[in-house]
């Protein structure tokens, strides 16, 4: 009986959590809702898992959550791992944005950065040698 009230505040803690948090959306917050709630009903009806899984062709009602906690749980780590690729991405490419921008907009050494020399082939560069060499990188980048 103390591990279903421990287990019982736990999912209550948890409830309070998505509770909230505002910048949960509604599709989320239902499921996550319905998740505590089955967890609180397996929690008081433990008998029910089993049944559950006996009906699936697994032993124990136990080896059934543990299954599924692991299905979850790769759910939420191929997510996670997505969403981190998404963002390597977007720093990425703000990045290269703001380097093309600092050397439009910076009176840079043009050799230090590569650039060609301007069309006459003078030493001096123009800024428009500049801006037409920063938008063929920014086009490459973007290939």
């Amino acid at each position: 009986m103390i591990a279903k009230i421990l287990l019982t505040l736990s999912l209550f803690a948890g409830w309070l959590y998505i509770f909230t948090q505002s910048g949960i959306s509604k599709a989320l917050r239902f499921s996550l809702y319905t998740i505590l709630g089955f967890g609180l009903y397996i929690v008081w009806f433990p008998e029910t898992s089993t049944a559950v899984a006996n009906v699936l062709g697994i032993g124990r009602g136990a080896d059934l959550i543990f299954y599924t906690w692991i299905a979850f749980s790769f759910g939420v780590l191929l997510n996670v791992h997505l969403k981190l690729r998404q963002h390597l991405n977007l720093i990425t490419r703000l990045s290269r944005s703001i380097a093309i921008h600092n050397a439009i907009s910076e009176k840079i050494d043009p050799d230090s950065i590569g650039l060609s020399k301007d069309l006459g082939g003078n030493s001096a560069y123009t800024m428009e040698a500049i801006n037409m060499e920063a938008l063929s990188v920014k086009e490459n980048i973007e290939k």
